[in-house]
């Protein structure tokens, strides 16, 4: 949904930069694609990409359509790629006013008081569209930090309707890499204070229904983060992934990661890149932490005990195919299903193991527990 939604906005907004001159009033353009764009007044000045456009109304080929009360968009060309040295447009602001669209191949409807991107790559903005593809695609999104803020969304489609108050996104480059290491990006999405409201009778609906009835909530905040750094000590990388709801619960992932050192490492595919740096990562150290925020006490007592009857199954068949050593790790996590608070499941080997490792010990878990020093720990 994502996607199209945003091709729909910036086809627009490409398509009017593109094919209108410099200033007009009720312009109607045919574009090469086989979409439909007007706007009843607009100044487009094409020399550097900046203009703007009242009324906006836009039908892209595949049927539906997208409306905006006016679209803004402010751009920067300069040097950026040190690789080929060539000029790159980076759309410092794209701003649209009182957006909606509404998708006939998708079927949703989707609408938002502001729309905003800032520092969007053009050669995202050209993937996004799928209008050509862009070999410095990677390089522009980690030196680029583009961000996306949407305010009052609407959205209904899939047997939901759903209200946010605001959802932002960003991606922002990390700037201390060793030489001659993966280019890295924190990435950071907000869902704040959303409204789920299940509509027909759909296996999405009528499960979305349940949840909410049985948590009793009216407002839901969600958040999903990457952040990393790069510590001064062996070419260790801390990345942490957290998944958090704000009334509910937050699970956290934090690795520390040895990154080899590789030579021409630009001239490298993706695919290459991938596959050599999966042979040779080094693991120090894995945290994976869970904390309830009022999950466990929001359940009724129906649904607590078909949580906790599971749970107890779960560990049954756990402890019958779990090694020896590894039976100490359930009574931390079952205490965490029994009573919340927080779970910290931890690997911190004695020397570090190339990550490769993990795959083919998953044959010798009395060895994994073992050689990867697996603990767990609960605390109320």
């Amino acid at each position: 949904m994502k996607k199209h939604f945003t091709s729909y906005i910036l086809i627009a907004i490409i398509g009017g930069v593109i094919n209108a001159q410099y200033s007009f009033s009720q312009t109607s353009i045919s574009l090469s694609n086989g979409a439909a764009l007007s706007y009843q007044s607009g100044d487009i000045d094409l020399s550097d990409y900046r203009g703007e456009m009242n009324d906006v109304i836009y039908h892209p080929p595949d049927g539906g359509m997208l409306t905006a009360e006016t679209i803004t968009i402010q751009t920067d060309k300069h040097a950026q790629d040190e690789n080929s040295k060539t000029n790159k447009t980076i759309y410092k602001l794209v701003e649209i006013n009182k957006g909606k669209i509404a998708s006939i191949q998708e079927q949703y409807h989707l609408s938002a008081d502001l729309i905003e991107l800032r520092d969007f790559p053009h050669s995202l903005i050209a993937q996004l569209l799928e209008i050509g593809g862009d070999d410095n695609l990677s390089w522009d999104i980690k030196t680029a930090s583009p961000k996306l803020e949407l305010l009052d969304v609407d959205f209904s489609g899939n047997g939901i309707i759903a209200e946010s108050e605001k959802i932002k996104g960003s991606i922002t480059p990390i700037l201390n890499n060793p030489t001659n290491s993966p280019r890295l990006v924190n990435f950071e999405l907000m869902i704040e204070n959303s409204d789920i409201i299940p509509v027909g009778d759909s296996e999405l609906a009528t499960r979305l229904a349940s949840i909410l009835s049985d948590l009793e909530l009216q407002k839901l905040t969600l958040s999903l983060s990457t952040k990393s750094q790069y510590l001064q000590i062996n070419n260790i990388q801390q990345i942490e992934l957290r998944l958090t709801a704000r009334q509910l619960f937050s699970v956290a992932i934090t690795l520390y990661i040895e990154y080899p050192v590789l030579e021409n490492l630009t001239e490298l595919e993706e695919s290459e890149l991938a596959i050599t740096l999966l042979q040779k990562i080094k693991l120090h150290k894995i945290k994976i932490e869970l904390e309830d925020f009022g999950l466990n006490a929001r359940l009724p007592n129906a649904r607590l005990n078909e949580y906790h009857s599971s749970a107890k199954k779960l560990q049954n068949l756990v402890l019958a195919i779990i090694p020896a050593n590894g039976q100490r790790l359930t009574t931390p996590i079952m205490q965490f299903v029994y009573n919340g608070g927080t779970l910290t499941l931890t690997s911190q080997p004695s020397t570090p193991k190339p990550v490769a490792l993990i795959a083919s010990m998953l044959l010798f878990p009395d060895l994994l527990v073992k050689e990867f020093a697996i603990s767990s720990e609960h605390h109320p």
